[in-house]
């Protein structure tokens, strides 16, 4: 996407924007059942889920096609009709991925809470 960026600044914003609207999305997601911050060991449990493998699946074929139709048709690079919905498909992706960590990060702020308002003394 960085080369298309260059050519195309559009791409860069629609990138950016995609990114921002999925990330607060990603951000609502519910965590998947039997996930749990294990305080005494500051560990987050996090059970399999399909969604990573999904997304991350995603991303390597749609890198692929366009990889392979960039190879095939280099013209393509510098058309605006290519470049917006790639960056709009990867910044979503890249957005979700993003959400779903804050999300996720989210679990372990009582604790931080808990640490700030002991600050100064040794935990156990």
């Amino acid at each position: 996407m960085a080369p298309g960026f260059a050519a195309l600044p559009l791409a860069a914003v629609l990138w950016l924007a995609a990114l921002a609207a999925c990330m607060a999305l990603g951000q609502r997601l519910r965590p998947p059942r039997g996930t749990q911050w294990c305080a005494d060991e500051q560990r987050l449990h996090l059970p399999g889920s399909w969604l990573p493998l999904l997304l991350i699946v995603a991303i390597f074929v749609l890198r692929y096609a366009v990889g392979v139709s960039s190879a095939m048709h280099p013209e393509w690079r510098g058309l605006w009709q290519v470049q917006a919905p790639q960056a709009l498909v990867f910044g979503a992706l890249s957005g979700l991925f993003l959400g779903r960590a804050l999300g996720l990060r989210r679990l372990a702020r009582p604790l931080r809470a808990t640490i700030a308002g002991h600050a100064g003394q040794p935990l156990a």
